[in-house]
């Protein structure tokens, strides 16, 4: 879990995905910690959104966008094909 920022008085956090289980975006109570999910990343994409390496996250208006700090793979080919940039919203 990474927090992003401060919103409405609430933690807004990223929780990273795991191999089969994607990421979200959610926010921790500031009294109890309860944590409520806002955004829950598509199953489906759980493999892909795992190969980021870091990602930088930015969550507005319902809306999360991953890109990975870097992008490095030994060929060419590889290293075009790899992603750049996942965006998610409702």
């Amino acid at each position: 879990m990474m927090p992003l920022r401060l919103e409405s008085g609430k933690a807004l956090v990223h929780v990273q995905a795991a191999y089969r289980k994607s990421g979200e975006i959610g926010s921790l109570g500031p009294a109890t910690g309860a944590y409520t999910a806002l955004l829950k990343h598509p199953e489906s994409v759980a493999g892909t959104e795992n190969t980021l390496f870091l990602p930088k996250v930015a969550y507005r208006d319902g809306r999360s966008s991953l890109l990975p700090q870097r992008i490095s793979e030994d060929e060419g080919e590889a290293e075009k094909a790899a992603t750049g940039v996942l965006v998610f919203g409702e």
